[in-house]
């Protein structure tokens, strides 16, 4: 097996992916900068002046905007699937942020007062996306939501496989390179690539959505019309983006991206 200096080999990668990777690194900032200018809002406010559901909202958007910029970083270098399990993180807390906008007041204290180490208050992943999809979309029919539930769940057994070194995802990283062995160190290959931009975008959509649910609670708030104004700007340069990349694939499809993007043409 060769073996190189790990700082020689991720600087390659860094030059290698930094033309691909461009404009995940401009939408990952983009959402820590909107971040920052949304808990400026409450700088300097009484902790008793700011309601409980926007305190929780900073808790879990602050660290979302580290979990961003981190999965960014390590995808930068070709750590995909250490990226990809920051990602997973911060995917989750987007669905938490949501389900925290929805709930009842009193709900919402009780988790800001959670005291428990050994579990989260909100319960598990699945009863989280149904509340959340189910009262986001109450309007639409029953079966169509449950396949977006579905189409969900999906995503976090795919986070879940990277998080906890499912045998399944370790054979594919050690197949990709026609080896028994998996590669140690960063992937800087076209697999690598395409896994990075694949939890990159679940996280980055997962974030809008939060943000989204989170300022809809504002929607007569004056404080809160620029952050929109900013979100809703980002949100169309990210669909025009994720349109631009669809036809670059179609254009030149490949075994491996029908592979690891078959989750994408199934999302809502």
């Amino acid at each position: 097996m060769e073996v190189r200096n790990i700082r020689d080999h991720e600087a390659e990668i860094r030059e290698r992916f930094a033309e691909e990777l461009k404009p995940f690194h401009e939408f990952a900032n983009r959402l820590f900068d909107l971040i920052q200018d949304i808990t400026n809002i409450f700088q300097g406010r009484l902790m008793a002046d700011i309601p409980t559901k926007d305190r929780i909202c900073v808790l879990l958007a602050a660290r979302l905007a580290n979990d961003l910029v981190i999965s960014m970083r390590l995808a930068a270098i070709g750590y995909s699937n250490q990226a990809a399990m920051v990602a997973g993180s911060g995917w989750e807390l987007g669905w938490v942020l949501a389900w925290i906008t929805i709930i009842e007041d009193a709900k919402a204290e009780t988790w800001y007062q959670h005291k428990n180490p050994k579990n989260s208050f909100h319960g598990q992943i699945r009863q989280t996306i149904e509340k959340v999809i189910n009262t986001h979309y109450a309007s639409e029919p029953e079966d169509g939501r449950k396949n977006v539930i579905e189409q969900h769940l999906e995503v976090h057994s795919e986070f879940g496989m990277i998080r906890h070194g499912n045998p399944i995802r370790l054979s594919m990283q050690a197949s990709s390179h026609n080896s028994v062995a998996p590669q140690i160190g960063p992937m800087g290959d076209e697999f690598g690539l395409l896994l990075t931009k694949h939890v990159l975008h679940h996280l980055y959509e997962r974030s809008f959505h939060a943000l989204t649910a989170w300022f809809n609670l504002h929607a007569d708030d004056q404080e809160f019309a620029a952050v929109t104004f900013t979100l809703q700007k980002m949100m169309m340069d990210w669909v025009a983006f994720e349109k631009a990349e669809m036809q670059k694939h179609a254009a030149s499809p490949s075994d491996q991206t029908e592979k690891v993007s078959d989750a994408d043409d199934q999302r809502p």
